[in-house]
């Protein structure tokens, strides 16, 4: 009984942490440069219930945990501002300029 009520509590720490991630996502989602991030979850534990001899074992998971939280570093959308002196940095690591005379571009 206590193992059921131990896995539970910990699905609802790991569900908060998915909330928390979310709601920073969602709140930051209008600022420039902002990546957004995502939670990696794993497994604490597995309890057999019968040995592997028998063939498939049957397991039976004992909670869950935030394994990590990556952000995501992909190339955002690039957006027309009008002014020729801010760049546009995209990758792999080219930076292109615009202005009334020329082009470049530089790698």
């Amino acid at each position: 009984m206590l193992t059921a009520l131990y896995s539970g509590i910990s699905g609802l720490r790991s569900h908060q942490t998915f909330l928390d991630v979310v709601g920073n996502n969602i709140a930051n989602i209008n600022t420039p440069g902002f990546k957004e991030s995502r939670v990696r979850f794993a497994d604490l534990l597995s309890q057999d219930l019968t040995s592997a001899a028998a063939g498939n074992p049957a397991q039976v998971g004992l909670g869950v945990r935030a394994a990590g939280i990556d952000k995501n570093f992909s190339q955002g959308s690039v957006m027309q501002t009008g002014n020729v002196l801010k760049p546009t940095v995209q990758a792999p690591f080219k930076c292109h300029t615009t202005s009334s005379f020329q082009e470049r571009q530089l790698h």
